[in-house]
């Protein structure tokens, strides 16, 4: 259920890749799946595993009450204006959605919402529905889904912010290298508001970037394992992140074989700090 969607805002012209240096083409947001609520459980779980399996990721729409979506970024701006936002270290952003559009991150509670965060609360369950259709519909074709990390806000950078601080603690190092080297199934809303244009890299060749461009609220969901995703705004943005951490094989090597390469960054940074010791 391959579907174009009309009225998708686009802009085709040059971009300069930040992975590669290269200049990209900006495409119009082409949902794969519409409509997601509306599907039988059966056809959505099928077509997002197909989708998954031919090209790594997939983009839907159609899903919960959009009143839940403006009150969730009524709560994110506030978040922020109440200095409830951490601001994201220089050597670290790469390893999230980059450092305009994860300048800013929160992390959700995992059981109950907390008091000003319901609303983005809500919308992380919904994204917790999707991931486990989308773990149903795989089976184990793309490894055993092992565990769901918590809910993580990101917010983009604005025109009065601080610059990104230098990362300076080993042990928030190695949660960020710890989070972008492990195999997962990831889920991005993109709240809508503002123009996103999202960069997917194939790992395969990163040097080789797809970009599409949005105004209107989307979920991508991707493999971790194929895609690289950075993501650009030219307003304001907030992106509403829920993983499933996958486990390809067992036995006492699983967890160096389901590891992935971390940005060069992170790593120049922790042989440096680990080299001086």
């Amino acid at each position: 259920m391959l579907m174009p969607t009309e009225g998708i805002d686009a802009v085709a012209g040059p971009k300069e890749d930040e992975m590669g240096g290269n200049t990209v083409t900006i495409d119009p947001l082409i949902l794969d799946i519409q409509n997601w609520s509306a599907l039988e459980w059966y056809t959505a779980e099928a077509e997002v595993a197909k989708a998954l399996q031919l090209k790594g990721f997939c983009f839907i729409n159609g899903f919960g009450d959009d009143s839940v979506r403006r009150a969730a970024l009524r709560e994110a701006k506030a978040l922020r204006a109440a200095g409830g936002l951490k601001l994201t270290p220089e050597e670290a952003a790469p390893a999230l959605l980059g450092p305009i559009c994860s300048c800013w991150t929160h992390e959700l509670a995992s059981d109950t919402a907390r008091q000003g965060e319901e609303n983005l609360f809500e919308l992380d369950q919904c994204l917790h529905s999707i991931g486990q259709a989308v773990a149903r519909g795989a089976g184990n074709a793309f490894g055993e889904v092992v565990g769901r990390l918590p809910g993580v806000l990101h917010v983009s950078r604005g025109p009065d912010d601080p610059p990104a601080p230098k990362l300076v603690d080993p042990d928030e190092a190695m949660e960020y290298v710890t989070q972008a080297s492990q195999r997962k199934i990831g889920l991005l809303y993109f709240l809508g508001g503002q123009v996103n244009v999202i960069t997917l890299h194939p790992r395969e060749d990163l040097q080789r970037p797809f970009c599409v461009m949005t105004k209107r609220p989307a979920i991508l969901v991707y493999r971790y394992d194929t895609i690289v995703v950075r993501a650009h705004t030219t307003g304001s943005a907030c992106v509403l992140e829920a993983d499933f951490v996958l486990r390809t094989c067992s036995g006492p090597q699983s967890g160096m074989a389901d590891r992935l390469e971390v940005p060069s960054c992170l790593n120049d940074w922790l042989e440096e700090r680990f080299g001086a010791i």
